[in-house]
């Protein structure tokens, strides 16, 4: 049934509307198939071929005109009984072409395709109509109805005497687009600016990478926040953070407190804190401490002591350790008066 139900092209309806197109594409597909005799005057074909023309006329007919011409056996009756019915639209479609061919004007029309478009469909409708405009008429009509502010652009194309429509239609689509193009660039930008250039892809994409690949850690974790202002936290940074009188180191190789700082004070406190004079240490900053030197404000990698104070160091470390130490007495040990006298043999009272 889908294949029956497929039709070459619009069936024709009950009102006649489409009749013109209707029997413009019957005639085209008879000839194609080598059935157009069948419609003629001198309907002298065999009776198969009828019968084929009869069936394909049929099919492309809605169903209340097969009911109406249901005795019609011949395609060339049927073909004539219709003629007699529908072909009243060409009067009907003449006196409405006629006025859209008067009251149509070029400066109606937003762009030229547009124009072209109505142009072609009336004048392909009066042809239909026994009616047929030349190319003069074309050319008049065109120039005629032009805006009033392109009066000088009409005239300078009526010089150009152009023999046929299309020539014109091409010279004002060219023109056409060369305006659209001298608006676009006008609105680009202000007049007087250069254009700025677009960053390229690749570009951007470098810029991208390398930045990704700065804030990549070391190692499998991710790479620990850097603190504001330049204050650090963790028992690795402590040297760098803030001593004991409050002061706060300004960075590498400058004015700050490290060992490479050219800070006068900050090397007479770290002398003062080697030699003991100085304020007391914080006891939490006691495991950050230098074991070469003792110092509180740089690493032992980067410790300067010299060796006379590193011995001055651990020899009084040695001091301080060995009167902290205590024997381990067993609790069934004797002790006697003798294991409590000094060194010069007597105890005081």
């Amino acid at each position: 049934m889908s294949n029956l139900n497929k039709l070459d092209f619009v069936a024709l309806e009950v009102s006649g509307r489409n009749y013109l197109k209707w029997t413009q594409d019957v005639k085209l597909h008879l000839t194609a198939n080598k059935m157009r005799s069948t419609i003629n005057a001198d309907n002298i074909a065999p009776e198969d071929m009828k019968a084929r023309a009869m069936i394909f006329i049929r099919k492309h007919m809605e169903e209340a005109l097969k009911v109406e011409y249901l005795a019609e056996e011949d395609p060339r009756s049927l073909w004539v009984a219709l003629e007699e019915r529908f072909n009243h639209q060409r009067t009907i479609y003449l006196p409405e072409a006629r006025h859209d061919w008067q009251n149509i004007r070029f400066q109606d029309f937003k762009t030229v395709n547009e124009y072209n478009s109505e142009i072609c469909r009336i004048r392909s409708l009066l042809k239909f109509c026994g009616e047929e405009l030349t190319e003069a008429d074309l050319l008049e009509k065109t120039f005629s109805t032009f805006p009033p502010s392109c009066m000088v652009l009409q005239q300078q194309y009526r010089e150009r005497n152009f023999a046929r429509f299309s020539e014109l239609v091409t010279v004002l689509l060219l023109a056409e687009k060369n305006n659209d193009l001298l608006l676009r660039n006008d609105q680009a930008r202000p007049t007087g600016t250069r254009a700025v250039p677009l960053p390229k892809a690749n570009a951007i994409a470098h810029r991208e990478n390398n930045r990704a690949r700065r804030n990549r850690g070391r190692g499998r974790g991710r790479r620990p926040e850097r603190p504001r202002h330049g204050r650090r936290n963790g028992p690795r940074n402590a040297p760098y953070d803030r001593d004991h009188q409050g002061n706060r180191p300004r960075g590498r190789g400058g004015r700050g407190q490290g060992p490479r700082g050219g800070n006068r004070n900050a090397q007479v406190q770290q002398a003062q804190i080697r030699e003991n004079v100085g304020p007391a240490r914080h006891p939490q900053n006691q495991h950050n401490l230098c074991y070469r030197c003792g110092g509180t404000d740089h690493w032992s990698r980067t410790c300067r002591a010299t060796n006379e104070e590193i011995g001055e160091y651990h020899a009084r470390r040695g001091t301080r350790e060995a009167n902290l130490v205590e024997g381990s007495v067993p609790m069934d040990t004797t002790l006697e008066i003798t294991d409590f006298q000094a060194a010069n043999g007597y105890i005081e009272d």
